[in-house]
């Protein structure tokens, strides 16, 4: 079974253990830091998402913020596929080595993160609580895949029989 959900290896999409060997330590930083600030982006996003709407995840208002959660999640996966975890890197470039496409990619979707949860926070002016309350639930959604997409990059691969 692939650690990736299912989604297979392409050829040649080994930046991440390449990034691992030869920067261990480095590589194992920049993914403690960008796990961290997708931790952060969905603490913050259902923190806020809870202080503009009383009982958020209460009743029937939980479906909604888990239903924008997960579409959050997904939306994220998507738009990240092809370098999500077993894909990371894909073909590095020939002017930087893997762990700096690596970080040029955390980076980048660092940014991406902080500022959606940004927009969204302020889309309450704009839009209303309603429609801030399910995109900051979408925003922590998108944490969150942002997170477990770097703790899923270090898991050794399963096996249906160790013994095999």
């Amino acid at each position: 079974m692939s650690r990736n959900w299912g989604i297979p290896r392409k050829p040649g999409s080994d930046a991440l253990r390449q990034a691992t060997n030869a920067r261990p330590l480095a590589t194992l930083a920049a993914s403690f830091g960008f796990g961290i600030v997708g931790a952060i982006t969905a603490g913050v996003g259902f923190t806020e998402a809870r202080a503009l709407l009383a009982g958020l995840f209460q009743d029937k208002s939980l479906f909604g913020a888990v239903f924008a959660a997960t579409f959050g999640c997904w939306f994220y996966i998507w738009l990240v596929r092809p370098r999500f975890a077993v894909h990371f890197g894909g073909q590095p470039s020939d002017a930087s080595d893997p762990f700096f496409d690596i970080l040029r990619f955390y980076a980048r979707t660092a940014a991406m993160l902080i500022i959606f949860l940004f927009l969204a926070g302020v889309s309450r002016h704009v839009a209303g609580d309603l429609v801030a309350t399910l995109l900051l639930c979408v925003a922590s959604g998108a944490g969150a895949a942002a997170a477990f997409q770097t703790v899923i990059a270090f898991v050794p691969e399963y096996h249906q029989n160790p013994d095999a």
